[in-house]
């Protein structure tokens, strides 16, 4: 079963690559999300509707009641494709999708709130969209038995971005991600070995030193008592650079009815396929000398 050193061991080995990765990864991720998401200006246009006190309207309508009423039948233009198509068109903007970037509402009866989320270079549409409320509110109006007055239709303008904290964060996560899968990759792409789980089910319960010096840096003393433990102990090498550190034997002169192959293996380097040949040509009796960084 794989252990969570195990799982520690390709970033142990590989620190620099994941440091690297992680550092050119976040500046990338940060510096597009910045500099390329687009900022979203929030307008909204906000006036109150009254009805016009008239004999007909006072003895026939509860005056609350029908401004409400006015006040969503005006909401309610938004929803209208035909009103949107009017308000590009006045403006000579066309909007993908324009319909979840324009929103209306009732509030307290008697207010009606209009709500643009526009990119820069749309700002012509808060123009269109105040004329064709007007010239809308009037036609309505002329056809209504019960007339209403709308007070002048106000404006505010403010930008919308997302917080850089939430950027960072975001960046943190993703760089992170990109750098682990990196390293990960590294080994997996190229068939190596990446963690000692890989070794074990190979070679089961093999004898297996590790050391966790580099190779060349590593304490000869102690390999030399494992090796001393085997009899007639033979060296193999499992990657190009064992040969410079240690006397090796070639496969072919090795004596399985009398020695013992020691395999000199280097996790990140040693192949996994490697492994498999040198079990199917020594079977487990063999020791094993790992070097995981």
């Amino acid at each position: 079963m794989i252990t969570f050193a195990d799982l520690l061991s390709p970033f142990r080995r590989q620190l620099a690559l994941l440091i690297g990765s992680f550092i050119i990864f976040f500046a990338l991720t940060l510096g597009l999300l910045y500099y390329g998401l687009p900022t979203t200006n929030k307008t909204t246009l906000y006036f109150s509707v009254k009805p016009v006190a008239t004999e007909q309207s006072i003895n026939s309508f509860d005056p609350i009641e029908s401004t409400m009423k006015a006040a969503e039948g005006i909401a309610g233009w938004a929803k209208n494709p035909s009103f949107r198509q009017t308000i590009m068109d006045r403006s000579g903007i066309q909007i993908h999708n324009f319909k979840r970037k324009i929103s209306a509402r009732k509030q307290d009866r008697i207010n009606v709130f209009w709500t643009l989320n526009l990119e820069p270079g749309q700002e012509g549409i808060i123009d269109a969209t105040r004329t064709t409320i007007e010239e809308t509110f009037a036609t309505w109006n002329d056809a209504n038995a019960s007339p209403y007055a709308m007070t002048p239709i106000q404006t505010y303008t403010e930008g919308r971005t997302i917080p850089l904290s939430w950027l960072i964060a975001f960046s943190l996560v993703l760089a992170a991600g990109l750098a682990t899968l990196l390293v990960l990759f590294q080994d997996i792409l190229k068939g190596r070995l990446s963690f000692e789980h890989q070794i074990r089910q190979i070679f089961g319960n093999s004898p297996l030193l590790k050391v966790s010096e580099k190779l060349g840096s590593h304490d000869e003393k102690l390999l030399e008592r494992f090796i001393l433990t085997f009899t007639s102990p033979r060296l193999i090498g499992t990657f190009p650079e064992a040969e410079k550190h240690f006397s090796l034997a070639p496969t072919d002169a090795i004596d399985e009815t009398i020695d013992t192959p020691i395999l000199i293996v280097q996790m990140g380097k040693t192949t996994v396929r490697e492994l498999q040949n040198m079990k199917a040509i020594f079977g487990e009796e063999c020791g094993l000398i790992v070097f995981e960084n």
